[in-house]
């Protein structure tokens, strides 16, 4: 069977990673008594991550990141779209609430907002808006977000 073949290697080829990762970890020697060397790891799966990693003297503090509240989302809403041109039909109040609901992350609220002026620059350049006048629509941030949300599930 491919499938289990290929699993297997998999395996093999993420064990032999993390003992590579942890030999050189653990080679990494104090020797003025003062720590020169910080390693920080990131990961969307805490619970994915061997318990050897863990352990004392290697990735021991642990920060979680939560989602963006309400106030936070606008805030970077409106730091996002600044420079944009954007159409009266756009309520940051209204949409940071609906990302702050669904557990949008920061980066993926960045993430719309790019989409959606990307959204509007094709819509403008294929003709389809009237307006010669590019503007940024909250159809344009509702694309994004379905398509961001959609990706991410």
């Amino acid at each position: 069977n491919r499938e289990s073949h290929d699993s297997d290697a998999m395996s093999g080829v993420q064990s032999r990673i993390l003992t590579t990762l942890l030999n050189e970890m653990d080679g990494i020697t104090n020797t003025g008594g003062k720590q020169d060397i910080l390693v920080v790891a990131a990961t969307n799966r805490i619970n994915s991550i061997d318990a050897a990693l863990l352990r004392p003297g290697r990735l021991e503090e642990h920060v979680l990141l939560s989602y963006p509240s309400a106030e936070t989302a606008k805030e970077i809403l409106l730091l996002q779209t600044s420079k944009m041109p954007l159409d009266d039909s756009i309520d940051f109040e209204e949409m940071s609430r609906t990302l702050s609901s669904v557990s949008c992350s920061c980066a993926e609220v960045e993430g719309i907002c790019r989409d959606a002026c990307l959204i509007a620059i094709r819509r403008c350049s294929t003709g389809e808006s009237s307006d010669d006048n590019i503007s940024v629509t909250r159809s344009d941030f509702d694309d994004a977000f379905n398509r961001i949300k959609q990706v991410s599930m």
